[in-house]
């Protein structure tokens, strides 16, 4: 029911946006744009997040402003540029619809309330977990699940402290940082928006002007553009300016491309979508082609040769390193802690 009512135009105002116009799950749970469409082709202020575990984020949206999945459902819902909607007016579309009055009676004693709806989108959502990548494979013990050059993409996603703000089970989501930690990603842009204060929004406090809740990465090859501003349109892209801002060096080229090698593999199977029919702003059309350079389905992945037993012994070495950073989940620091 949560997956149907996920792909369903009726939570918008005028029955043209559904949640997944902006996260398309069955591609990377982005929409692909720089900046989603809402009611009346408005469009949003930040890049869209993936949808794609969701649940295991300390915090909700770039800014953070939401402590939960359930506080995170009222954002789109009541944004007049996003769906322009109010629970009571959702409920009462609902109930007008016996498939789903028979559905929130068998599954819920006090039928279609905002409480059951938004219990029945969490539902939904928190089986968007995916932990069955080559990532996951090559973190419980699978050598072979890493080739070469996603090897050494990971050593160098760790050694240059990449892993200080991407650890956890999301490999992100769980702590701010500030963007341009070494160099002033802001005085770079051409227009700084409001959207660009990040955490300032919600604390007020000028010491958390340009911070972000730290993006998880996992299916983070199939999100492209990056950034919350969404200005970096490729992964290769991406990389270097987080390097560059972030933590201070510019990389090579095969550095840049080992990196990239490795963040593919935090790719996992798709969802599969029972009714993806709504999905009218974010159409599979549109996602593809922004995602043109580097978006690949799974299927699209040729398969990984491994010549070289040396491989074998590299792997051994670099696997003692990872269960600390990856097998748990840190929580959010406190905003006075920033």
């Amino acid at each position: 029911m949560g997956e149907k009512l996920f792909h369903d135009p009726q939570l918008s105002s005028d029955g043209t946006v559904v949640c997944a116009s902006c996260h398309i799950v069955a591609l990377g749970g982005d929409d692909g744009l720089v900046k989603s469409l809402g009611v009346a082709g408005a469009e949003g202020d930040v890049n869209p997040p993936s949808v794609l575990n969701v649940s295991l984020n300390a915090r909700q949206f770039w800014n953070g402003r939401a402590l939960d999945l359930r506080e995170q459902l009222q954002g789109p819902i009541h944004n007049p540029i996003e769906m322009n909607n109010n629970w009571d007016l959702v409920a009462e579309r609902l109930r007008s619809n016996q498939d789903y009055v028979k559905a929130f009676a068998d599954a819920f004693n006090a039928g279609i309330t905002q409480k059951n709806i938004e219990d029945a989108l969490l539902s939904y959502e928190r089986t968007m977990v995916r932990p069955n990548s080559d990532f996951d494979a090559f973190i419980q013990g699978d050598e072979l699940a890493f080739t070469e050059p996603e090897l050494k993409g990971f050593e160098s996603f760790n050694d240059l402290g990449c892993v200080s703000c991407h650890q956890g089970a999301n490999l992100g989501g769980n702590l701010y940082q500030r963007l341009g930690l070494f160099h002033d990603y802001f005085a770079d842009k051409e227009q700084i928006h409001e959207s660009d204060y990040g955490l300032y929004l919600v604390t007020g406090d000028e010491k958390d002007r340009y911070k972000f809740r730290v993006p998880g990465l996992r299916n983070v090859a199939q999100t492209a553009p990056y950034f919350h501003d969404g200005t970096s349109p490729t992964l290769h892209d991406a990389v270097s300016k987080m390097a560059y801002y972030q933590l201070g060096v510019s990389l090579d080229v095969n550095t840049v491309e080992n990196i990239v090698a490795f963040l593919k593999t935090l790719s996992a199977e798709p969802l599969n979508v029972a009714d993806s029919s709504h999905q009218e702003h974010g159409s599979e059309a549109q996602h593809d082609d922004v995602h043109d350079q580097e978006h690949h389905q799974m299927d699209e992945i040729p398969p990984k040769e491994h010549e070289h037993e040396e491989h074998h012994d590299h792997a051994r070495q670099t696997q003692p390193m990872k269960p600390n950073l990856y097998a748990s989940h840190r929580h959010m620091p406190a905003e006075n802690e920033q």
